[in-house]
């Protein structure tokens, strides 16, 4: 097999060529794509989520969402509260000044996003999306033995 032929190097590809060109077009905002996400996903949740329902949402370690959120925090953009029946864990709200961006980092998001499903035609881009949602979930309920099996 080639390079050039594995889905794993071109989505890895594609997806760090989006993440950079949505970072340099989120400075104006002062924020990241990896922060958008973290933001979008506060949003979209009434400010009613935890650290670690962001993390699975997003698909990420607890880790690195705890980077995002301490930058986040650091900006002022956000704010951890004490879960009200588990000490053990936050919910993440938005500040003040978070919600004074809210419609513009929906708008910068819907803006990039059109930038970039514009480069397909109607039918590719719901063939494409369509696709890319059916290897998720297929990839996340493999059994890895299976994948192991293909080598032999």
């Amino acid at each position: 097999m080639k390079l050039e032929d594995c889905i794993y190097f071109l989505t890895t590809r594609l997806s760090r060529e989006l993440r950079k060109k949505f970072d340099e077009f989120l400075t104006d905002i002062d924020i990241t794509a990896s922060g958008w996400c973290v933001l979008m996903t506060i949003i979209e949740n009434n400010e009613n989520i935890t650290q670690r329902e962001i993390a699975e949402i997003l698909s990420l370690e607890t880790p690195t969402v705890t980077r995002i959120l301490d930058l986040l925090q650091k900006k002022g953009f956000i704010k951890r509260e004490p879960h009200p029946e588990d000490r053990r864990c936050f919910i993440v709200k938005l500040t003040e000044k978070g919600r004074k961006i809210t419609n513009d980092i929906i708008r910068y998001g819907e803006c990039f996003m059109s930038c970039v499903t514009n480069l397909l035609n109607e039918n590719d881009l719901k063939l494409f999306k369509e696709i890319l949602k059916k290897l998720y979930f297929d990839i996340k309920n493999v059994n890895i033995s299976s994948i192991i099996s293909c080598q032999n």
